[in-house]
């Protein structure tokens, strides 16, 4: 969790120079923007993971359930409308508060304290770990749905709507479905 806060904070650093330089491209976002999301992934699977750790027995459900409200409050009510203000005043200072917010919480991450690594009689390679979860995942008929689900309602293929479909005749992209009139799938 410290090595991705790390990360997403010294590539945004990276960032805010080059927009300050007035260096910055569209393929520098690209690439922090792939190493943002890569490295929010892995802090995201160990925050989850970590809450056993840190929560007594019996409270686990309540503890993950505090973490999702946090995690969306966070990512769909405060974070585009604080980035919507941010913005105008100036680009560095948008890019630069959630360099200065992931510091703050590596910082509380390093006053965390007790063992967080799982324990195992043998090591393993991230591929098994992989397969493993996999397996777990697919043998609970509940989580296999809703990761399905998650995974369908974030593919573009399914972001339709007035924005996006146009029931007009033109020329229909080719990743969208011939068999709807709209085109959407």
């Amino acid at each position: 969790m410290l090595g991705a806060n790390a990360v997403r904070a010294a590539v945004l650093v990276v960032l805010v120079l080059a927009v300050m330089l007035d260096t910055a491209s569209i393929w520098a976002l690209y690439v922090v923007a792939l190493c943002i999301g890569v490295a929010e992934t892995i802090y995201d699977t160990s925050a989850q993971s970590i809450v056993p750790k840190v929560v007594r027995r019996e409270q686990p459900s309540r503890a993950n359930g505090r973490l999702f409200a946090a995690e969306l409050t966070a990512n769909q009510f405060v974070g585009p409308p604080l980035a919507g203000f941010l913005t105008p005043a100036a680009a560095a200072i948008a890019f630069a508060t959630p360099v200065a917010l992931w510091a703050v919480a590596a910082a509380a991450l390093l006053l965390a304290r007790g063992p967080f690594r799982i324990e195992r009689d043998q090591r393993t390679t991230m591929r098994a770990d992989i397969a493993e979860g996999l397996r777990f995942l697919w043998g609970r008929r509940l989580l296999r749905t809703l990761a399905v689900m998650s995974v369908r309602s974030t593919s573009p293929r399914t972001r339709c709507g007035p924005s996006s479909c146009s029931t007009r005749s033109v020329p229909r992209p080719s990743w969208r479905c011939p068999s709807r009139p709209s085109g959407c799938c």
